[in-house]
């Protein structure tokens, strides 16, 4: 399921497609023109500014595009836990 008008992505570094695409194949977080959201791979044969979603198989022309986010670690998601039992 993509992810409508999300504001807190909206907030990261989006690239624009026409300004550059990824060098690299691989997943990438991808904006479509009706904004929205979805992780799409990157792959040579699908052409310059496409993506095919993980989710869904459909190969998608895109407006903007991000590298992944790295996942959280087990240590930060200790200590925000923590900070929500206020435990010390």
């Amino acid at each position: 399921m993509a992810i409508t008008s999300c504001k807190r992505i909206i907030t990261m570094n989006w690239i624009k497609a026409e300004d550059r695409m990824p060098k690299a194949d691989g997943a990438y977080l991808c904006v479509y023109w009706n904004n929205d959201v979805f992780v799409g791979y990157r792959f040579p044969s699908l052409g310059e500014d496409k993506f095919k979603s993980l989710e869904t198989d459909r190969v998608r022309k895109v407006s903007h595009w991000m590298p992944l986010p790295d996942p959280p670690s087990q240590k930060e998601e200790l200590e925000k836990m923590k900070e929500r039992l206020n435990y010390e």
